[in-house]
């Protein structure tokens, strides 16, 4: 991955403005489809959230979040069971949360021997009270799911117990401060902590690992490309630290790290151009995020008819 210090542009709005009707619909949709299977359903804010941001893909026929039956050459189609889809949707926001508690541990790791400092539980327990639990899985609906093939609360991924935990790769960050010029690739300021982008507690020890695995595995509709068919770089059974390399780091100043993890700000992928066999430019838009009232869990008036509707 290469970094470059491009041209201030504008960025266009957060949401899609010419999508949000049609995104309304769809939750509606969803809200209704769902109904049918789990008695007393209603969209929360962290759905909404999900419904206006994921891509709008997700929803088309076949696809994660459908609940349209279609019929492709000679082939029948039919929809993700209603249950799935709301576990599809629970499974976002413990990952979420799983992203942000591990991106904050970067700068709880020492510098001159690339041990952490503290040890990050398996789930904080804010994370624990959102990740969801079943008691069982219906037969038919397992064997037609690959990422139901157990009840929801068994853990799905398995680390090998002989590993040994990983330490950050000093050669790696080398790398990533020659390719970034010592800079900040968003302030040009000097002396910049390495970060990485897919955070480097998500994979370093076996326990952490299999947390990633289980929890990323239970939110397949937040993610435009196939994030299960990197498991050999995010969470490999076989190996730790998989995404501890240069293309998964880029210099930033300390302190906008600490606002990244905080989730005051983000990076926006826009594209990605090959330059060569072994070489490729990224295209990363900085956004500031939005600072609104917290509502996880909070349910959501999306007819817009009552005060849960704003």
């Amino acid at each position: 991955m290469e970094i470059s210090h491009g041209a201030f542009t504008a960025s266009d709005h957060f949401l899609c403005t010419d999508e949000l009707e049609k995104r309304q619909e769809i939750a509606i949709q969803l809200e209704n489809y769902i109904q049918r299977e789990v008695s007393g359903f209603r969209i929360r804010a962290e759905d909404v959230s999900t419904i206006l941001t994921v891509p709008v893909e997700h929803f088309e026929p076949g696809r994660v979040f459908s609940v349209y039956r279609f019929e492709h050459n000679g082939i029948t189609y039919h929809p993700t069971s209603a249950y799935y889809i709301k576990r599809y949707l629970d499974g976002i926001a413990p990952l979420c949360k799983h992203y942000l508690v591990h991106q904050g541990e970067e700068n709880n790791v020492d510098l001159t021997t690339g041990q952490r400092v503290t040890q990050i539980s398996k789930l904080s327990p804010e994370l624990q009270d959102h990740v969801p639990t079943r008691s069982g899985t219906p037969a038919s609906d397992s064997e037609s799911d690959p990422y139901m093939s157990c009840t929801w609360d068994t853990p799905i991924f398995r680390t090998n117990l002989k590993l040994d935990d990983h330490v950050r790769d000093r050669e790696e960050e080398a790398k990533c401060l020659e390719r970034d010029g010592k800079t900040c690739v968003v302030l040009g300021t000097a002396n910049p902590m390495v970060s990485h982008i897919i955070p480097y507690t998500w994979n370093d020890t076996k326990e952490h690992n299999k947390t990633t695995g289980d929890i990323k595995m239970r939110a397949p509709g937040l993610f435009r490309a196939n994030i299960n068919g990197a498991t050999s770089y995010v969470c490999n059974p076989h190996e730790l630290g998989g995404t501890d390399k240069v293309w998964n780091m880029m210099c930033l100043h300390s302190e906008l790290h600490k606002l990244w993890a905080k989730g005051y700000c983000a990076f926006k992928h826009i594209y990605t151009e090959r330059c060569d066999e072994n070489k490729s430019k990224v295209t990363l838009q900085f956004r500031w995020m939005p600072q609104i009232k917290k509502r996880l869990g909070q349910e959501i008036d999306i007819h817009g008819t009552g005060p849960g509707s704003d």
